[in-house]
């Protein structure tokens, strides 16, 4: 028998030494800067912003769109700085121009195996770097790898299930390595082909022809229409209340793309990009954007975003150092310096944002606006972050160095990486909130201190469904109990609230089949884990646990409500046609 080895083709090889891509979005348990119209990432100093362009109310799930952007375009490949791509291999520029339902990427690596004497054999493929980002722009990575190989001795084929590793609750089935789906906290099932289903089998797709994308919403209407067959536009068209359609034009244009963040031994990027300049509004309204000029060489943009214009007249911007490194820090490209102006079109706010590693830790210091009353000086704070988790924030009255410490917020974590406990420091007092989550991000219990006590004041425990039916299908974020206690575990119930799911008695009770944008096969009528509360119990004396009411719910095939209890005895009822 032939013995072989494996030569990985070179092209490839420099894909994977490639730099993770950064966190974009808002990650699970982030510090975040807020806006209003942004936000941004204290820890890496990611800016986003989502600017809605339309929704469809559905049978079950709505239909939604918006474009997102994310301010860190940037990572270091090796020795040269290389632009963030999407799942196609294409570069994003930071924005999200049509990403309806998010995406799902990952790598592909083709490696050749060789005998010993040098003849070719088979082919083994490497699948990795699974994701999913969400529409606003959160990556949520999923460990794992899939291989597959023929004609090197033997043919072999591997697969994998995992979650998220940020505690989100994602989880992801790629079984087959090209056609994974991912499945959301709540059991919303993504596919990498267009389509979203919800727990009960209604579901969005989308078709694309003649570059023009086509997206169907769950009553089988075809709500949005992304039109890419014009260069240089893209035209949204969707439909409104009367059924009509408006139509939401996007500009873009073309800029010549230069880096000069001046970092030993990484070589600068040169070349151009399609950018976004303008998003006109049925109204004639407008959003309008310019982009940062590189320093020193007039004529070309690094290709980060400078200032959105609002269609009131105000304005966000975003500047960054015009010497060193400006602003980017050369390990990874995320932020190291950023200030933001917001303005009404008047009177102008400006907040700056530096990032520095201090030993192991970063420490991202936020400089307000100075206030009328604070005689010139402008108030600071100073987020830590230890192993890329927020571990301290620090309030001054004015700034770090000079002025009083108002506030001190101690973070602990737990060592599934979800927050442990929050210590709040004023003056002499102190106040202590303790959280305890799941693997899956789910909060179970909130344990609140009085200034200075050592035990808890009041208790919330949570409770959810845990039935293998239903984290089969990913729906792990059911309620089925929520306790409210004086004092600790074994205090006095204050509240109780118990929820029930899918009883038999009240889901199914109308099954037409045949609805458009229905699963009728893989959600049949006789499907039991859908995750609908059926009865939500409360109770007129909850201390001696007395006086149970009961109220119930009633679903057809599709979720619809179509029955429920409101006071006592009283019911109000729905009726809904089959599309519906």
């Amino acid at each position: 028998m032939k013995r072989y080895f494996f030569l990985l083709a070179t092209l490839l090889c420099a894909v994977s030494v490639q730099a993770q891509d950064p966190a974009t979005g808002f990650p699970p348990f982030g510090s975040f800067e807020n806006g209003r119209f942004d936000g941004i990432n204290r820890q890496n100093l990611n800016v986003n912003f989502a600017i809605p362009i339309m929704g469809s109310p559905g049978r079950g799930m709505d239909l939604g769109h918006l474009i997102a952007y994310d301010s860190l375009i940037w990572v270091r490949n090796s020795n040269s700085w290389q632009r963030v791509v999407d799942e196609n291999g294409l570069p994003t520029w930071g924005w999200k121009l049509d990403r309806v339902i998010g995406t799902i990427k990952y790598k592909v690596r083709t490696s050749q195996c060789y005998d010993f004497g040098g003849e070719p054999g088979g082919i083994l493929k490497t699948y990795d770097n699974y994701s999913y980002t969400d529409r606003a722009g959160t990556r949520h990575d999923f460990p794992g790898v899939v291989i597959y190989w023929s004609g090197c001795d033997a043919s072999w084929s591997g697969d994998f299930t995992a979650y998220a590793s940020d505690n989100s609750g994602y989880y992801i089935d790629a079984n087959s390595a090209t056609a994974p789906f991912v499945y959301s906290p709540s059991g919303i099932k993504i596919t990498n082909t267009g389509n979203i289903y919800d727990t009960n089998g209604n579901f969005i797709s989308s078709s694309t022809a003649a570059n023009v994308t086509t997206w169907k919403d769950t009553r089988g209407n075809d709500a949005l229409k992304i039109d890419k067959a014009t260069a240089n536009f893209i035209y949204y068209r969707f439909l409104d209340s009367t059924g009509a359609y408006q139509t939401i034009t996007l500009a873009l244009q073309t800029f010549n793309i230069k880096t000069n963040f001046a970092c030993s031994g990484v070589a600068e990027y040169t070349g151009t990009a399609s950018l976004p300049v303008s998003i006109t509004l049925p109204n004639s309204q407008s959003y309008s954007f310019t982009y940062e000029d590189t320093p020193g060489f007039s004529g070309y943009k690094t290709g980060r975003l400078k200032r959105v214009t609002l269609p009131t007249g105000g304005y966000y911007e975003y500047q960054y150092p015009t010497t060193g490194n400006k602003g980017i820090n050369c390990a990874d490209g995320t932020g190291t310096s950023l200030t933001r102006l917001i303005s009404d079109g008047t009177t102008t706010s400006t907040w700056q944002l530096v990032r520095a590693q201090v030993g192991q830790d970063w420490k991202t210091t936020v400089t307000d606006p100075v206030l009328p009353y604070d005689s010139g000086v402008a108030n600071q704070s100073v987020f830590t972050f230890t192993n890329g988790r927020e571990s301290s924030a620090l309030f001054y009255q004015g700034n770090e160095f000079m002025y009083q410490l108002l506030r001190t917020i101690n973070t602990t974590w737990a060592a599934n990486n979800t927050p442990a406990s929050k210590t709040i420091i004023e003056g002499s007092n102190q106040v202590k909130i303790e959280t305890d989550f799941d693997t899956y991000g789910k909060l179970i219990e909130v344990r609140e201190y009085h200034f200075g006590g050592s035990t808890p004041a009041r208790t919330t425990h949570n409770t959810y469904l845990t039935d293998s039916t239903y984290v089969s299908r990913n729906i792990l974020d059911r309620l089925t109990q929520v306790v409210v206690r004086d004092g600790g575990a074994t205090g006095t119930i204050k509240s109780q609230t118990d929820i029930a799911y899918d009883e038999a008695t009240y889901i199914n009770t109308l099954c037409p089949a045949g609805a458009s944008q229905h699963d009728d096969t893989n959600y049949p009528c006789t499907l039991s884990p859908r995750g609908l509360p059926t009865t939500v119990s409360t109770y007129a004396n909850v201390a001696a646990q007395t006086g149970r009411i009961d109220r119930h719910i009633s679903y057809d095939w599709f979720g619809n409500r179509v029955k429920a209890d409101v006071n006592g005895s009283q019911q109000k009822q729905w009726s809904c046609s089959a599309p519906l």
